[in-house]
């Protein structure tokens, strides 16, 4: 029988965790950043206090917003002739991808996106430098995988699967978390959520992995709501509960919620909101898995495996009642006829998507057709 692994980064974690960039003395620090939530966390004085005995520090990039290739141009050519010895990502998921990109172009000069995106066939790096990633948010993991999204729009779609491009060290500051917007809180916490819930079911995910990813859903279940309602002691576990979803993710695979998320790189619809829409339907098209009655059993439920699942996806969508989050495209308010228009063509995408095969079931066209009407209409 073939035996699996498990990889992960380091951690940093616990009110002040951030402190720890003292420890670049001397390095040439080269920092990739959301201004916007440098800014709200008022770290600017705080960033520069801290690296003040680094060798140079600079600012590489300010990523605001889902990025695109184009974006990287400049950066990539700054990094390069910077020489960072250290990147240090300040953010929420789309800017520590980011700064994946630019350590990938930076240790890897010549390469090209297509050789880049090559997933797991990314040549081993020289070990030019390594990476920090802070993480603002409690949803993407990002700060523990080795996962990168360069691109989701359609034309140019382009994502790093690099073991390479997986942060040396993340930090988990819960100092950072006392004052993130509610609809971050919501839409970050359901993509925690569907990361753990889809990962527990890949199919050849290791037991390890499974244990950790329904972990990690039990702790999003008990505590996200209350952490949108302003609960700091919630909002810590739910880092927590974050970062043990991205390391399943990182350890298996998204689930098929993830392979039908178009609608966020083409319809401007935030990824969060995509996985918290999809994840009730998904599950009710995968049909009762042994990792929803185990999770179910977790957060108190009982009664027949039917009874637990139905009541463990009632229970999602309770959750995203409380917190105001739409339950369908149509309630977000997306326009029927350019949906529907692209349905065909997602279908095609999804079921060419390589990782299908790695999930618990693999829809028919027909499934699919269903699944994309009631992630716009609702039940």
């Amino acid at each position: 029988m073939p035996y699996g692994t498990f990889g992960a980064t380091q951690y940093k974690i616990g009110a002040g965790a951030l402190d720890c960039l003292a420890e670049l003395a001397g390095e040439r620090v080269g920092l990739v950043v959301d201004s916007g939530v440098m800014k709200a966390l008022g770290l600017e004085s705080r960033i520069a206090e801290l690296l003040k005995d680094a060798a140079a520090v600079e600012y590489l990039a300010d990523i605001s917003g889902e990025p695109t290739r184009d974006i990287f141009v400049e950066p990539i050519k700054k990094t390069q002739e910077f020489e960072p010895t250290w990147i240090v990502a300040i953010g929420g998921g789309a800017t520590l991808d980011s700064a994946k990109v630019l350590w990938l172009f930076y240790e890897l000069p010549d390469y090209t996106w297509e050789q880049a995106c090559q997933y797991f066939q990314v040549d081993p790096f020289p070990g030019k430098c390594q990476m920090i990633a802070v993480a603002t948010t409690s949803g993407t993991g990002s700060e523990t995988t080795c996962c990168a999204m360069a691109d989701k729009s359609a034309d140019n779609y382009a994502m790093i699967l690099a073991p390479q491009v997986r942060p040396t060290y993340a930090v988990l500051d819960y100092d950072l978390l006392k004052s993130l917007p509610k609809s971050v809180i919501a839409f970050s916490g359901m993509d925690a959520l569907s990361h753990a819930i889809g990962a527990s079911t890949i199919n050849w995910a290791n037991e390890l992995t499974r244990t950790i990813a329904i972990a990690g859903a039990t702790a999003v279940i008990e505590n996200l709501v209350d952490s949108y309602n302003g609960d700091q002691t919630a909002r810590q576990r739910m880092a927590c509960a974050a970062t043990l979803a991205g390391q399943a993710i990182d350890n298996s695979n998204c689930g098929l919620a993830h392979s039908v998320d178009q609608p966020g790189g083409e319809l401007r619809v935030p990824h969060g909101l995509c996985q918290a829409i999809a994840m009730p339907y998904v599950m009710e098209l995968n049909g009762i898995q042994p990792e929803y009655v185990r999770l179910g059993k977790q957060v108190g439920l009982s009664g027949t495996d039917d009874e637990i699942v139905s009541g463990l996806i009632e229970k999602i969508r309770q959750m995203m009642r409380d917190m105001n989050v739409p339950l369908c495209y149509k309630d977000f308010g997306i326009d029927e006829d350019d949906y529907m228009s692209r349905v065909p063509r997602w279908i095609e995408e999804t079921l060419a998507n390589p990782s299908l095969d790695s999930h618990c079931i693999k829809p028919t066209a027909e499934q699919l057709e269903k699944l994309y009407r009631d992630l716009y209409y609702g039940a």
